[in-house]
């Protein structure tokens, strides 16, 4: 006699909310801030939890502060209506300008022009 055993799977409840544990920090266009690196981060992100388009751009638009966001708000309405179209301005504008070898030298110019000498002597 042979025995037929089913098993019902309960349906699992799937929860919109973003993980705070592993979510991607917000970007604030500082120049201590890699733009590449946090875009791989925040594409990953949004591949893991399964987000369309439409809830990457809405993410992404909430992740962005300080001049980045007013970047974002200087954006036309035909590109900042499209993640592929913002992900693509933003590349431009961050990725090539603040990883570029021309910027790099004036990275920490704050930092050199607020030297100071200490104890030292230039005699």
């Amino acid at each position: 006699m042979k025995c037929m055993i089913s098993v019902k799977h309960p349906k699992h409840e799937i929860d919109a909310r973003p993980n705070p544990s592993i979510s991607p920090p917000s970007f604030r266009r500082l120049t201590t801030e890699n733009a590449k690196e946090w875009m791989r981060y925040f594409d990953n992100y949004c591949v893991y939890e399964g987000y369309d388009e439409a809830r990457t751009l809405a993410l992404f638009k909430v992740l962005l502060t300080d001049s980045a966001a007013v970047w974002l708000d200087t954006l036309p309405a035909a590109t900042s209506g499209n993640w592929a179209s913002v992900k693509t301005a933003f590349e431009s504008a961050f990725e090539t300008r603040y990883n570029s070898p021309g910027f790099m030298k004036y990275k920490h110019a704050h930092d050199l022009f607020n030297m100071s000498q200490g104890d030292m002597n230039v005699e």
